[in-house]
């Protein structure tokens, strides 16, 4: 990846973590907001294990754990419409 090539890791990803943290920059020294399982992130760069980008849902930029992101996914089959609820991985 040189100047202002994005490279092959560049385009739309939706987070495969429970949740993820959006942080200011690559040092991990504020968290900023949150992702959580199912939701997209436009990676614009990727290096040294991390995504650079937006959030799909508000565009708000920071730096995501590549990690925690993947380009192909099933659609989320339900969603969430609480402030707070439990985790389950599997077919629980």
């Amino acid at each position: 990846m040189t100047g202002t090539d994005p490279g092959p890791s560049a385009g739309l990803r939706r987070v495969i973590a429970p949740v993820t943290a959006i942080w200011r920059d690559p040092a991990r020294r504020a968290r900023d907001r949150e992702l959580v399982f199912g939701e997209l992130f436009r990676v614009e760069r990727e290096a040294d294990g991390m995504a650079f980008g937006r959030a799909e849902r508000d565009g708000y930029p920071g730096v995501v754990e590549a990690a925690a992101l993947a380009t192909r996914t099933p659609e989320p089959t339900h969603r969430v419409a609480v402030s707070r609820s439990h985790a389950l991985s599997g077919g629980e």
